[in-house]
């Protein structure tokens, strides 16, 4: 079974929690290809730093456009992880579990 049909079937086990999980499986995605794009970005930089020409998408004699863009994915990041720590939680509710520790302990038991 491909991993991809493994994760589909998972996420159509949980019932009316899968938006919930797709949700939180999108923003995963998301989250571990800013992580990919961050280290990329700060070698550009550094090479612009130290005087090396930069060639290719981000060619460019200054570091700022690339500082923004690397602080852009620095809040992108944050972000994230804050939408994925604390999805599923209702509005004004106190502090408690949310996102995929929510769903992981509403949904433990029902798949067995």
């Amino acid at each position: 079974m491909s991993m991809l049909r493994l994760y589909t079937r998972v996420l159509e086990l949980l019932g009316k929690e899968a938006r919930l999980g797709w949700i939180l499986a999108i923003a995963n995605v998301l989250l571990a290809s800013a992580q990919f794009a961050e280290p990329v970005l700060f070698g550009k930089i550094v090479d612009v730093l130290s005087g090396r020409p930069v060639t290719g998408l981000f060619a460019t004699s200054s570091a700022w456009p690339l500082l923004v863009a690397w602080a852009a994915f620095g809040l992108f990041t944050i972000g994230c992880s804050a939408i994925v720590a604390l999805a599923g939680r209702p509005a004004g509710a106190p502090p408690a579990p949310g996102g995929a520790d929510r769903l992981f302990r509403g949904t433990s038991c029902s798949c067995r």
